[in-house]
């Protein structure tokens, strides 16, 4: 699984003056970090209230930041946990339970700020936390699949772990749950049983910064509630980090809340990477493509024709349906880790772009039978989006594999209406690949009960029985039955209309975290479609998982897998339209064959973009 937040670097600008700080002498921290207090205070310039968070150099220079989520907090709640997973985005606790923007929060959930607005991230009842502890620190491990250290401001019995103390520190992973082993066991430690962890944080792999709510005497130091306190892990001996006192914190406040950027600072981000693969021009032959003319279930085969230095596919005018594919085989060369891009040269002998066919760009892959696939529809007022003769369109298409196999591309053209025929010409098929990218600019995340409460599932009229479970939970699940041929349904993520907007010429991202009951299960799963999509399926981009053949490899494990999703902005209409301008993310299992049923389990879906590379 991809960790976005510990494998690559990312970016903590907060404040230019704090950029390039290193780690000091011990007892005097050096490097910039985040906090919040357990009350209003005052010191320096700054006057912050409870609600409020701190950026500091560690020696002595403070400012407010974070105002635009301040601002959405009342005044009365207290950030009692926060971790900084980037510039705008936060993953946080509250003291207490509130109400924000009329959705109420508990104080066991954890909760994101993406710059903008603030989401629910984890529902901590939902996933086994009694309803009256408080959550009051966390630090994130990676995003997708979500995983977190916590503590609690209360003993309390939780599940697999049994009774935890309000000085341990608990492991959390989406889809596995609680882990039995836990992160810091306090008393092992020789923190004393009356002394609550405020605040916890993994400033390195073997420094871990924690502070507690009173004082405490640990290896005959005694160290004041509102320290700062390392904990060397290979040494099992803590130090003194952050002198509060020293640096003109008042002597009743408590820092209850931190979080410290990981790995480095890193003042500009580097661009990812391109790497060329391949590029097919046509100029003087076919270049090893290949083209099937695919009848039947009342459609008739295209045509197709190569001339002038270009493939193309043809639908006549004649009231039928036609489908037809060229494709180049698997013939690409498979690199681990790599997102790959495939850029079409597509042209139209059509004067109108509405007159044009459906048409569609696909990766395919030998061993695993996955692919990627990027539609363009001319229904709808996407037709603005197909190209019209004389001009030509480029379109891409996106794959991140996650198993290994040759790969290729693919065109083809499907007629689904009448009143659209004509001839698509493909001029040039540009391949590249480039490295996972980070986590970018976080859009949405569904990971719990909350976010998953608008999802809605539909049966489609017509096929075999699809059912599903899980909604108001953290995990969603699809079933298909063994009964019948052709089951097919699917959950999404808004009910009618596109809840995620666009941004301007980005790379969008969705990652899915899903998991299988069994390993046997994963050799008779029926297809699973993920797909960010607008409402009318004008624009879509999807990955399907096939189980048949070499297929199973590619299915979700047990443990969980991830699959990402990869489209760019595409071209919108002239005018704003809620049912255009926008899109949602889908979860479908497709059942062609009795011989092919189970169940898939979703823990999460997270979206955020890119700059395009």
């Amino acid at each position: 699984m991809r960790n976005y937040r510990r494998s690559l670097v990312l970016a903590f600008w907060l404040l230019a003056a704090l950029v390039c700080l290193s780690i000091g002498p011990p007892g005097v921290a050096e490097a910039s970090f985040l906090f919040s207090h357990n009350e209003d205070a005052s010191y320096a310039t700054l006057v912050p209230a409870d609600h409020e968070l701190v950026n500091t150099d560690g020696v002595g220079a403070y400012a407010l930041y974070g105002s635009p989520l301040t601002s959405l907090l009342p005044a009365q709640v207290n950030i009692d946990a926060v971790d900084l997973i980037e510039e705008d985005l936060l993953v946080f606790s509250l003291s207490e339970d509130v109400k924000i923007g009329g959705t109420v929060y508990a104080d066991e959930d954890l909760l994101v700020w993406n710059g903008v607005s603030i989401s629910l991230l984890w529902d901590g009842s939902a996933n086994g936390l009694p309803a009256r502890v408080n959550l009051d620190a966390v630090d994130v491990i990676a995003i997708s699949p979500f995983e977190f250290s916590f503590s609690l401001e209360e003993d309390a019995r939780l599940p697999v772990v049994g009774m935890v103390a309000d000085e341990d520190m608990v492991h959390f992973t989406t889809g596995s749950g609680f882990s039995a082993n836990l992160d810091f066991d306090g008393s092992a430690q020789g923190v004393p049983a009356q002394v609550d962890v405020n605040a916890f944080s993994r400033n390195t792999d073997t420094e871990w910064i924690f502070s507690f709510n009173s004082a405490a005497r640990l290896n005959s130091t005694l160290y004041d509630d509102g320290d700062l306190i390392a904990y060397n892990t290979s040494g099992g001996t803590f130090s003194l980090y952050f002198d509060s006192s020293a640096q003109s914190i008042p002597e009743q406040v408590e820092l209850d809340a931190m979080a410290f950027p990981t790995p480095a600072v890193t003042p500009t981000p580097t661009a990812t990477p391109v790497t060329f693969v391949k590029e097919y021009t046509f100029d003087s032959n076919m270049e090893g493509w290949g083209f099937l003319p695919l009848a039947g279930s009342g459609f008739s085969g295209a045509s197709s024709s190569y001339s002038g230095g270009r493939i193309s596919v043809s639908s006549a005018n004649d009231g039928t349906h036609r489908v037809g594919l060229w494709n180049s085989l698997t013939e690409l060369a498979y690199v681990a880790d790599n997102v790959y891009r495939a850029t079409y040269e597509v042209s139209s002998d059509r004067a109108s772009a509405a007159q044009n066919p459906q048409f569609r760009m696909r990766w395919l892959q030998d061993q695993s039978l996955e692919s990627a696939t990027q539609v363009v529809n001319a229904s709808g007022s996407y037709s603005n989006s197909l190209p019209t003769d004389p001009t030509t369109k480029d379109y891409t298409c996106y794959f991140a594999p996650v198993v290994s196999g040759s790969l290729g591309v693919a065109f083809d053209m499907l007629d689904f209406n009448a009143a659209q025929y004509g001839t698509h010409y493909v001029d040039t098929v540009t391949v590249e690949r480039f490295p996972f990218p980070a986590l970018g600019t976080l859009v949405k995340t569904y990971a719990s009960g909350g976010e998953f409460s608008n999802w809605g599932f539909t049966t489609n009229v017509g096929f075999g029985p699809v059912t599903s479970g899980g909604a108001g939970t953290g995990t969603l699940t699809i079933t298909a039955s063994t009964s019948a041929d052709a089951n097919y349904g699917w959950w999404q993520s808004s009910g009618s209309a596109n809840e995620l907007t666009y941004v301007a010429d980005k790379l969008y991202r969705a990652t899915y975290a899903l998991r299988c009951a069994s390993d046997v299960a994963r050799n008779t799963m029926p297809q699973v479609r993920l797909r960010c999509q607008n409402d009318d399926a004008q624009m879509t981009a999807t990955m399907e998982l096939n189980s048949q053949g070499a297929g199973p490899g590619a299915m979700p494990t047990t443990g969980g897998t991830d699959y990402d999703v990869y489209f760019e902005t595409p071209t919108l209409p002239g005018s704003p339209s809620t049912s255009e301008d926008g899109f949602i993310v889908t979860l479908d299992l497709l059942d062609f064959s009795s011989a092919q049923g189970g169940t898939i389990y979703m823990d999460s879906v997270m979206v955020d973009y890119l700059t395009i590379p």
